[in-house]
């Protein structure tokens, strides 16, 4: 996940490299900094899934990313960032025929996410080649109920999971830069090596006669037990190319895989995991920034385009007996653009992305097609400096 300039870009980042920007996709991009970086942004997401004639409508609204990066010399720069990790939203319901007369009604749902605290670095080696790393701490509750039900029984049991997600990882950059003509000529690639995080909290069972099991009145047994579980994160690793000329345009091109074959959680079986492998390509334009009569010529208008196959196989799921494999697939169309504020450096962003994932093109499976509005503002000041009297 990046900022709003790179999710416009399709999530490009591999080798996006800027003076007044962060990129802490890359962290070597840090090191190309020449001023104090403070961004802020919020998102808004309208969700529709569907399966078959079901239909169902979210929308999820918060915080995108919060950051400040600034450098310290002429080649090492420092940032730190707090931004979202990962979510868990859904209430999904099923009702089963157990004979002519019984059915029974289980529910599902889940709440809460992953935030990432993170504090990076990077360092300019040489005048064309670029380290940077970034300490990530990951933390959140997640929140999980099932609920069970026949309305032939006068019981109703509900399973109430309450956890504390923890731990720490990494991740490393690398940009190597370098001059063509006109044309500036970047290569650059991240790697993310698996990592494991701690979940500790309390599984709650309530068996009642009645719906709110809390209640005493109504409460025929409880049990709590302490949980805890640990969750393996998977090898991320990523490589980019890019090509610009000044700062006119832009174009992109990225490759990133995620071994999710190594993902694995203590407290449930999973088993229908998948390598996923994305394609990004993306850019930006500038018509005149230095047109001083025509406001929007001064804009910078990105775009970008992102397909990706793997991750889960929902096959698995729906036949266990099938020898089809037919993880889901991701695609994504982005568009965005860098307003300049006059008289100053910083810059107001706006973004939109439009995507959908599925199973195939069966409409047997479950569908997702969702639509993202990105608001940030990116404040360029010169912090940090000493003051020199001549």
């Amino acid at each position: 996940v990046g900022n709003s300039n790179s999710i416009s870009m399709g999530g490009l980042g591999a080798s996006i490299m800027s003076e007044k920007s962060l990129n802490y996709i890359n962290p070597a991009s840090y090191s190309f900094l020449d001023r104090t970086v403070l961004e802020f942004g919020m998102r808004s997401t309208f969700l529709k899934m569907s399966e078959l004639d079901n239909d169902q409508n979210n929308f999820i609204s918060g915080l995108s990313n919060l950051s400040l990066g600034f450098p310290i010399s002429k080649k090492i720069s420092l940032s730190s960032a707090l931004l979202p990790y990962s979510s868990v939203g859904y209430t999904i319901s099923q009702t089963q025929n157990l004979d002519s007369l019984n059915t029974a009604t289980t529910s599902h749902t889940g709440a809460g996410g992953i935030n990432r605290f993170l504090i990076g670095g990077s360092w300019q080696i040489l005048d064309n080649l670029s380290i940077g790393g970034n300490f990530n701490y990951l933390f959140g509750p997640i929140r999980k109920e099932t609920f069970i039900h026949s309305n032939q029984s006068p019981y109703y049991f509900r399973n109430i999971s309450n956890k504390m997600t923890r731990g720490f990882n990494f991740d490393l950059g690398l940009l190597y830069t370098f001059a063509l003509s006109d044309y500036q000529i970047v290569f650059g690639t991240t790697f993310k090596p698996v990592s494991s995080l701690k979940a500790e909290g309390y599984n709650t069972q309530y068996l009642s006669t009645d719906i709110p099991s809390e209640n005493t009145d109504y409460l025929i047994s409880s049990d709590t037990l302490y949980n805890n579980s640990t969750i393996h994160l998977p090898l991320e690793a990523s490589i980019g190319f890019s090509i610009q000329s000044n700062t006119k345009w832009l174009i992109g091109l990225e490759y990133k895989n995620v071994n999710w074959r190594d993902y694995n959680e203590s407290e449930i079986d999973v088993c229908c995991m998948h390598s996923s492998n994305e394609f990004i390509i993306g850019g930006f334009f500038t018509p005149n920034k230095d047109d001083i009569y025509n406001y929007f010529n001064r804009v910078q208008y990105r775009w970008g385009l992102s397909y990706s196959k793997g991750y889960l196989d929902l096959t698995d799921l729906y036949n266990e007996n099938s020898s089809e494999t037919n993880p889901l697939t991701h695609f994504s169309g982005s568009f965005g653009m860098v307003l300049p504020i006059n008289k100053v450096s910083s810059t107001a962003n706006i973004s939109a992305r439009y995507g959908f994932i599925n199973n195939g093109f069966s409409d047997d499976y479950i569908k997702e097609r969702y639509f993202s509005i990105y608001l940030a503002m990116t404040l360029n000041e010169k912090w940090f400096n000493k003051i020199k009297i001549k």
